[in-house]
């Protein structure tokens, strides 16, 4: 996780590009995949590409990774608001329970 965190670092500092205004961010959700997919590729036209043929959201959405010991372990991810609506469209079509909206598992995570 910290490779990919130093690297969308860097990403944005070589496109010099400004943070948004925290405000903005607002109102976004919190998803979590444990990559235990069929590779079925169906989410990606209905998320425009937020989902990738393998179902698997971009990596400049995570922020945390847990180690279950399962399939690699579950990597969290945040959807800023614009895009909530084509996350949404994408997670619904995977025909496995590989992504899902985080309720319970970020309190956990926040101890």
């Amino acid at each position: 996780m910290d490779f990919i965190v130093d690297r969308r670092r860097e990403a944005l500092a070589r496109a010099k590009q400004p943070l948004p205004p925290l405000g903005s961010l607002l109102g976004g959700r919190v998803y979590a995949t444990d990559f235990n997919t069929d590779l079925c590729g169906a989410a990606t036209v209905p998320s425009n590409g937020f989902v990738d043929d393998y179902d698997i959201p971009g990596w400049d959405t995570w922020f945390a990774h847990e180690n279950t010991g399962s399939f690699g372990g579950v990597v969290y991810g945040w959807v800023p608001p614009a895009l909530l609506s084509l996350a949404d469209e994408g997670f619904y079509v995977i025909p496995v329970d590989s992504i899902w909206w985080v309720k319970e598992e970020l309190r956990r995570l926040m101890k």
